[in-house]
């Protein structure tokens, strides 16, 4: 039978199909074999050579997903089992792991050498530990920390051996740029924070630390809120070149304000101490709401001052512009508003200015009443003279005894011991003559000194008490005259009447023996 025409050609094209695929077997063996196709290793373990294109025909790495939304890589465990799931990065000097981590936080995450990707995590409140898996902070650093922006920017953490501290600290540092350090530290176990100001390789102090705000005319407040504050050096207000401990300088009226807080009356003071005293200085709240005072204790009643003005001296309730209560000593008298000065007290100190109610001398030591309504007395007395000394070549004479004048403050009724002083006996010093309240001297003027071979005793000493002081006058040499007493002030002589009152006795040979002196006097008025 005739093949038809359509099998004719349907053979022929068979017959040149397979000259084609005889001539490209060769090509197509050798590319099999060159690049394999996924082959199985293992039970879920699959090769392939080649990139891995996921949503992209052209993947230009070895696994590259491509989506058009949002996208990602899942990895988890089946079955609900709670174990660690990471990626694991490897090449031939590490390993590296990034996963979540479910030994210490069951929602945590971390990154590490190992697969328990300790070196950095983040646990499920979202705060981040570097070197700890345990954060407690936003940011928890065990170890050294240095955060570096620009180059002139550098933080860090570590530990520090510096002046005062060795221990953990921060370090601020502009060095980079030529500026210094700013550190703050604390010594090692120590309840102490140091904030210090270093140079730029940390050898020493730097030259300036500024507190301060942005360079305009208003500055910021800088307030220190502490139990204790406390400088060593000079500290300046207004000056940045204090020569004292504490200066204040203003181009205006300036002010230390010292005051209480919350409207509570205190006393306020500024106290002045050193080892052998303290003195305070401000405002009194006891006596007087509104009143000041200076004094050696915090009540400071030395001296006040009311709130009328009124100036009290020993007293905390001054009644005139000036109130003393004591003694008043002046070396150039007092002045009057009628221009004139007064120099020396009248006489009588209770009587009205009318002369003296009463006077008594006293010529041997004995206790003397005071007066019923009598506050002050007028009181002069001598000490006694120093006795004379024999010598072959002529003995010195005694020294005189001091002469004093002066008023007293008494108190009315009370008992007060006037001592006359004894005049010395050939070779004895003369004796002190004095008046005592309890045993201590209100005034009081020393005996003369006695004779001493050819020398003539000193005279007796005025240095105490207030008033007209005349120390007495000294012996004669070889031979001659004691001292001669000063009489109401003057220099006396021997035509005086009561010249031998505290004089001192005269020198002497073995033919004429010295003399003693003449015992001292007193005399009160009031």
């Amino acid at each position: 039978m005739n093949p038809s025409p359509a099998h004719a050609i349907f053979r022929s094209g068979v017959l040149a199909l397979g000259a084609l695929l005889a001539y490209a077997a060769p090509a197509f063996a050798q590319e099999a074999r060159e690049v394999p196709p996924w082959s199985r290793n293992g039970k879920g373990v699959f090769n392939l050579v080649g990139n891995v294109g996921i949503g992209t025909a052209s993947p230009g790495q070895a696994l590259e997903i491509m989506r058009s939304g949002d996208t990602g890589v899942l990895v988890r465990s089946s079955g609900g089992a709670a174990f660690d799931q990471f990626l694991h990065f490897q090449d031939t000097a590490s390993d590296w792991y990034l996963g979540n981590r479910f030994a210490d936080d069951k929602n945590g995450f971390g990154i590490g050498r190992t697969s328990f990707k300790n070196d950095l995590v983040m646990d499920s409140a979202g705060r981040v530990g570097i070197g700890t898996t345990t954060p407690q902070g936003r940011l928890d650093v065990a170890g050294n920390l240095v955060l570096s922006g620009r180059t002139a920017n550098q933080i860090g953490l570590g530990n520090f051996n510096r002046t005062m501290i060795s221990g953990p600290g921060i370090d601020l540092s502009l060095a980079p740029v030529g500026g210094g350090h700013l550190l703050i530290v604390s010594n090692t176990n120590a309840d102490q924070v140091y904030l210090q100001a270093f140079n730029r390789d940390l050898s020493q102090s730097a030259s300036e630390m500024l507190l301060t705000g942005a360079n305009t005319a208003v500055l910021p407040r800088l307030s220190l809120y502490a139990d204790v504050t406390w400088f060593t050096g000079n500290v300046g207000i207004g000056t940045a070149s204090p020569a004292h401990a504490l200066e204040i300088v203003r181009s205006d009226d300036a002010a230390l304000l010292v005051r209480s807080t919350g409207g509570a009356a205190f006393d306020q003071s500024i106290h002045f101490q050193d080892t052998a005293s303290d003195w305070y200085l401000g405002n009194r709240f006891a006596d007087d709401k509104n009143g000041f005072g200076i004094g050696r204790t915090s009540f400071k009643n030395d001296l006040v001052m009311d709130s009328a003005g009124r100036v009290g001296i020993g007293t905390t309730a001054p009644d005139a512009k000036l109130t003393v209560a004591g003694v008043i000593h002046s070396t150039g008298g007092i002045q009057f508003p009628d221009g004139t000065t007064q120099v020396t007290a009248a006489m009588g100190g209770g009587g009205g200015g009318h002369g003296p109610l009463g006077v008594q001398e006293f010529t041997i030591s004995m206790p003397f009443d005071v007066p019923a309504d009598v506050t002050s007395i007028s009181v002069e007395m001598w000490g006694g003279g120093g006795g004379g000394a024999t010598s072959a070549d002529g003995g010195g004479g005694g020294g005189a005894g001091a002469y004093v004048r002066s008023v007293i403050q008494v108190n009315p009724g009370e008992t007060l011991v006037i001592v006359i002083g004894a005049g010395g006996a050939e070779g004895v010093d003369g004796g002190e003559s004095a008046v005592l309240r309890l045993g201590s001297s209100l005034i009081r003027a020393g005996g003369g000194a006695r004779g001493v071979n050819t020398i003539g005793g000193a005279g007796g000493s005025a240095s105490f008490g207030p008033g007209i002081r005349r120390d007495g006058r000294a012996g004669e040499n070889d031979g001659g005259s004691g001292g001669i007493s000063w009489f109401l002030g003057r220099t006396p002589d021997a035509s005086d009447t009561a010249a031998s009152i505290g004089s001192g006795g005269f020198g002497g040979d073995p033919e004429y023996p010295a003399g003693g002196g003449f015992a001292g006097y007193v005399v009160l008025e009031w």
